[in-house]
């Protein structure tokens, strides 16, 4: 399944998934596809009217800017994921879902870099970030710090990230509001 992501290249022959999930596989940090149907067909359905467009005007952004951050915030249960799962089906770009599990691994990692530098453009989706606003948390600096590397230009790939937030947004770390 990570064979398409370990042998391919952006001007490669193979193909690339475009939806991804990291993962670790035999020790290292690689990336698989996600299966997930694509049945977005009446998603406008769920969401009222200036919700939806709100949704489809992030996708827009995303795709025609190089590098920022976005942040979907509400209560539990209110379609923050399958905002994210319409996003990133309306992208052409490779998508990367990280489960918050694997943050140290990858985001906290030197070389979830390498995984990164493969694609000209990629849009990592990070969901329930409710961690960052934990008084608990107590590497809440390095992963902040380390978000914020990754779209101020650290990588010399384009890197979109899309943060999930089961709270209000003024709850949330300045730094990553501000950026």
């Amino acid at each position: 399944i990570s064979e398409i992501c370990k042998h391919s290249t952006p001007t490669g022959g193979d193909s690339i998934n475009r939806e991804n999930i990291i993962c670790v596989k035999d020790g290292a940090l690689d990336t698989e596809p996600m299966n997930h149907p694509d049945n977005f067909e009446f998603m406008e359905m769920f969401y009222n009217k200036k919700t939806y467009t709100k949704i489809k005007r992030v996708a827009k952004i995303i795709e025609n800017n190089e590098r920022g951050i976005c942040i979907l915030h509400g209560e539990r249960g209110s379609g923050k994921t399958n905002c994210m799962r319409y996003i990133s089906s309306k992208l052409k770009d490779v998508t990367i879902f990280i489960p918050s599990n694997l943050l140290d691994l990858s985001i906290n990692n030197p070389e979830f870099r390498n995984i990164l530098t493969k694609y000209p453009k990629v849009i990592l989706f990070i969901d329930d970030c409710e961690f960052l606003i934990n008084s608990q948390f107590t590497k809440l600096n390095s992963f902040t710090t380390n978000l914020l590397q990754l779209t101020d230009g650290f990588v010399d790939n384009n890197i979109h990230i899309i943060l999930s937030f089961n709270d209000r947004i003024d709850k949330m770390d300045n730094d990553i509001l501000n950026s």
